[in-house]
């Protein structure tokens, strides 16, 4: 059987991401409750009858408190992301073998940290710090099977942030 015959049969979880900059182009970062020193953009599960914006927001305020109009919804983007998870994760058991993220862009307009929530609303806490940070760490200090997807969103991403920012 063909790798392209291969990748057709494999089910990946619909989550949607966000991706929080300022007017720095900078990145609202979160480190990993169960790993320490990995760091990851918010991101979660699409629920029934959301769309993958709506649940970026909602993850967003989920894991971080962070909504409108603290932070300000820029846009989707067109472009997913699939990324498949190693070892027997509960993903396995749902019968998934990774995700597929949808991202959104969302501007912190103010300087400094935004005034984050981290004790998980509503949800078992994800993050036990924020900080701002670049592309590159992002790919540095995430976990291994996150990096291709998160310099191939770098790609797409860093533009648009780029073009939102030189209007500011």
């Amino acid at each position: 059987m063909s790798a392209k015959m291969e990748d057709s049969t494999k089910r990946y979880r619909p989550c949607a991401g966000a991706i929080v900059f300022n007017k720095q182009k900078q990145l609202l970062l979160g480190e990993r409750k169960d790993k320490a020193g990995a760091w990851q953009l918010p991101q979660g599960g699409i629920e029934e009858g959301e769309s993958p914006t709506e649940a970026a927001a909602r993850e967003l305020f989920e894991e971080t408190g962070l909504r409108e109009p603290t932070v300000k919804t820029i846009k989707s983007l067109c472009e997913t992301h699939k990324y498949d998870v190693p070892g027997k994760s509960w993903l396995h058991k749902a019968g998934f073998c990774g995700q597929e993220m949808h991202w959104t862009l969302f501007l912190y307009p103010s300087d400094g940290l935004p005034p984050v929530n981290l004790n998980g609303i509503g949800e078992p806490a994800e993050f036990t710090r924020v900080k701002w940070s670049t592309w590159e760490e992002l790919v540095q200090r995430s976990v291994d099977f996150k990096k291709q997807t998160y310099e191939d969103l770098s790609k797409i991403a860093a533009p648009e942030i780029e073009e939102v920012c030189k209007s500011l």
